[in-house]
């Protein structure tokens, strides 16, 4: 009696689970194909530009730091 009483209601919630899930299937095939897309044909670029951005921080960095503390330095001596 109650596999019998409760069975409905599991089929209704599965149908409606079904007809949600092919309803957004769609979006969610174009979003995943995008961030395919993205993977594939983007983030190797955007990785190579962090590199490159990295690289060039960490040699001009000790350059900008050297600058600051003659700045630095500078308003020290010549502060009123």
């Amino acid at each position: 009696d109650t596999i019998q009483s409760t069975l409905p209601g599991i089929e209704q919630t599965y149908i409606n689970a079904m007809k949600t899930a092919q309803a957004y299937f769609p979006t969610m095939k174009k979003d995943v194909a995008q961030a395919a897309s993205f993977v594939r044909n983007d983030l190797p670029q955007l990785e190579q530009e962090l590199a490159n951005v990295t690289q060039s921080v960490n040699q001009n960095l000790p350059a900008l730091f050297n600058r600051y503390d003659n700045a630095v330095n500078l308003l020290n001596e010549n502060q009123p």
